[in-house]
């Protein structure tokens, strides 16, 4: 036991979770570029992040206008994709919004050399699986930006998410949430004096995307059958939740909610901890509407799978009970014969 290493595992969970803030931080950096007419830039940014999106760019770099629609809508899916995979990957690991835990994973980082158990059997492979960390962390920041920003803190929700979430096909309300958001971003930091107010817009885009509750279907030979109707569930969904980030967004931009104490002393959105607390509430009702909503698919789920395979399976134990009592009849009626011939 003495000679076996002595690793911190903090190391390693820092490192990915500054590895993942770098990736959201060139997320947001290309998501703010799409207003702008830094093509290059952009390309630059997207090489890093999807080739296939630097690809579609480098296409339409020979247009005069600027970026088409379509590939900023696939940018914006890409984005929303990003986003929600890393919204599950932080709840699995119970680290979403979770300041507790990664306050602690630096202190007890801090505290490693003092508490482990080092001697000379073991210090130098010790040493070797640390090198071996920072050369991974150091690979990892090669992939992107020079510029690239990174901090230690733990992922939270942004007010797009929850349209990410829902229905990514509403691309252009993710984008005017974003850049609003942004926006008072740059205003906390002392960048822009001045945030204009936010109209949303609630059409969504003509593509079809395979995240979002659209993408919940049943199949059934050639029928299809959506579990949330686009018209009634989803598109009234996403109404009432444009109009609670609007009311999110709307607190921050009001000239009065300046004067308050937090928004003096918050430098940047990280610490507007009421929105992020309303943010993660205002999910969690969202989520439990859609539960709700599936009791509409009710008059569907005699075509479920699982309830027809749940009946064939009851049908099959009828047959095996009658099979067995079969059995026991001819057994008794064997017996009886040999009485008989006796």
């Amino acid at each position: 036991k003495s000679s076996k290493a002595n690793q911190s595992t903090q190391l390693n969970q820092i490192i990915r979770l500054t590895h993942t803030q770098v990736s959201d931080q060139t997320w947001i950096k290309a998501m703010s570029l799409l207003t702008t007419n830094d093509q290059e830039e952009l390309k630059k940014i997207l090489m890093i992040l999807n080739d296939d999106l630097a690809m579609q760019i480098e296409q339409e770099s020979t247009n005069q206008d600027n970026t088409n629609d379509k590939l900023i809508n696939n940018i914006i899916l890409d984005y929303a994709q990003f986003r929600c995979d890393l919204l599950n990957e932080e709840t699995k690991r119970g680290m979403l919004s979770n300041y507790i835990d990664v306050a602690r994973l630096s202190s007890e980082l801090r505290q490693w050399t003092t508490k482990t158990d080092l001697n000379v059997f073991n210090m130098l492979e010790t040493i070797r699986k640390f090198k071996d960390d920072l050369n991974l962390a150091q690979n990892q920041m090669k992939n992107f930006t020079s510029n690239a920003s990174c901090n230690l803190l733990p992922v939270v929700i942004r007010p797009e998410d929850l349209i990410c979430l829902l229905a990514p096909e509403y691309t252009t309300t993710i984008e005017i949430i974003f850049r609003k958001f942004n926006e008072i971003d740059l205003f906390l930091s002392c960048r822009i004096n001045k945030i204009e107010p936010m109209q949303l817009s609630t059409i969504p885009s003509n593509i079809q995307t395979d995240i979002g509750l659209s993408s919940y279907i049943y199949r059934r030979d050639k029928q299809i059958i959506s579990l949330f109707d686009k018209q009634k569930h989803i598109h009234s969904l996403i109404n009432i939740t444009s109009k609670f980030v609007q009311q999110l967004i709307d607190i921050c931009i009001d000239p009065k909610s300046h004067q308050t104490l937090l928004m003096k002393i918050c430098t940047s959105i990280k610490e507007l901890f009421p929105i992020h607390i309303g943010l993660s509430f205002g999910l969690l009702i969202l989520i439990n509407s859609t539960g709700i909503y599936l009791e509409d698919f009710k008059q569907n789920i005699r075509l479920l799978k699982i309830t027809t395979l749940k009946d064939e399976q009851n049908h099959i134990k009828q047959i095996e009970f009658k099979l067995q009592k079969l059995e026991q009849d001819f057994l008794k009626y064997e017996n009886d014969l040999k009485t008989i011939r006796q």
